[in-house]
């Protein structure tokens, strides 16, 4: 059923203040449904007017109500805002309610936001911590495959007494071992360890100018000639 324009006017007038009709006193005094009043009051909404959402009286009011009422009073002095809350049929303290209400709300988005950052931050850091943690196992696992390889391609034993002549087939073997395993994600001394061998032995086989065929040290018992 179609309303003219001047009957839905006149109904919406009566849910505002001072009549405050509930949607269903205007079913039964209009013979209106329900639904289409609902509807009008949905479109009014929409466009800026204050309807109540409940019966009557001011816990009817709907958060948006109070928000667009406390809008509507910010300026005003204690002369305007009496006859504003008679208009709408509430007290001053309801006013005052509502104003304090958006206040802590304003409070709450700020802490909450400020926590909102905290919380971001401890995120960071605990991200950060994990990836170092998972760096520093992707590393030692890295190494721990190096050194089985290591052992697996190993075929002498270079250990012995301290200060033995290594011949020069071994020493190249080693070092290109050595070289290889470190490449895949090895330190040089747990290198060292699995080959028998000490860093500084390496080094020194490894040292510029110094070919892996030469091996630096004298025999025992071989003596430069004095001039």
């Amino acid at each position: 059923m179609r309303y003219s324009p001047e009957r839905k006017e006149a109904v919406l007038r009566k849910m505002m203040p001072p009549y405050n009709l509930s949607i269903k006193q205007l079913c039964r005094e209009e013979g209106i449904s329900e639904a289409t009043l609902f509807g009008w009051r949905k479109q009014a909404k929409e466009k800026g007017l204050l309807l109540l959402d409940g019966d009557s009286g001011p816990e009817g009011w709907s958060a948006l109500d109070k928000f667009a009422a406390v809008l509507e009073t910010a300026a005003f002095n204690e002369t305007e805002l009496a006859e504003y809350c008679r208009t709408k049929g509430i007290y001053q303290e309801h006013v005052f309610q509502w104003r304090k209400a958006c206040e802590q709300a304003n409070d709450w988005d700020r802490e909450s936001n400020r926590r909102l950052k905290e919380e971001n931050k401890s995120d960071r850091r605990r991200i950060r911590k994990l990836e170092q943690e998972l760096r520093r196992k992707d590393k030692a696992l890295a190494e721990t495959a190096a050194l089985l390889v290591l052992q697996k391609k190993s075929t002498g034993d270079l250990g012995g007494p301290r200060g033995r002549m290594i011949n020069e087939p071994d020493r190249r073997q080693t070092i290109e071992l050595i070289e290889t395993a470190r490449r895949n994600g090895t330190r040089l001394i747990p290198a060292c360890q699995v080959l028998k061998i000490s860093a500084r032995t390496y080094q020194r086989w490894t040292k510029p100018g110094v070919s892996a065929k030469t091996d630096v040290r004298m025999p025992f018992g071989l003596h430069l000639p004095t001039s």
